[in-house]
């Protein structure tokens, strides 16, 4: 089996987009999507992933909230998280997301490849 990613985004298709892509370039992938940290949650207590996408901007919690609940979990703290945002960002919130344990930060528009490329990287280094 690949890898499990897990996507944490309410853009709908944005993440239909995303998914696709990632199945393209990566190839041997099981990707879940939940919509707020609150469903992400409920699949993190039931699954393990091998890498968690999340956006900054989410409808029940701030993405680096969700970082910190993430990080703090004696169960979690080593999954990587790569954070994405919709919005330009002061480079002082892509600092705080790296200094939090984000092993990556990205801005839409992003290049798919260097998403892959990070994805691919994190999970090698874990297994």
């Amino acid at each position: 089996m690949g890898y499990r990613i897990l996507i944490t985004d309410d853009d709908t298709n944005f993440v239909d987009t995303l998914k696709d892509s990632i199945k393209e370039k990566i190839g041997d992938v099981e990707i879940s999507v939940a919509k707020n940290v609150g469903d992400s949650l409920k699949l993190l207590s039931t699954y393990s992933f091998d890498v968690i996408i999340s956006d900054v901007q989410l409808e029940d919690m701030h993405g680096i909230e969700f970082l910190k609940i993430l990080k703090n979990s004696e169960r979690l703290k080593k999954t990587p998280v790569i954070m994405i945002s919709g919005k330009y960002i002061e480079p002082i919130d892509r600092v705080k997301a790296l200094k939090l344990g984000a092993v990556a930060y990205f801005s839409k528009p992003f290049d798919i490849e260097k998403l892959c490329d990070e994805i691919k990287y994190y999970v090698s280094k874990n297994k």
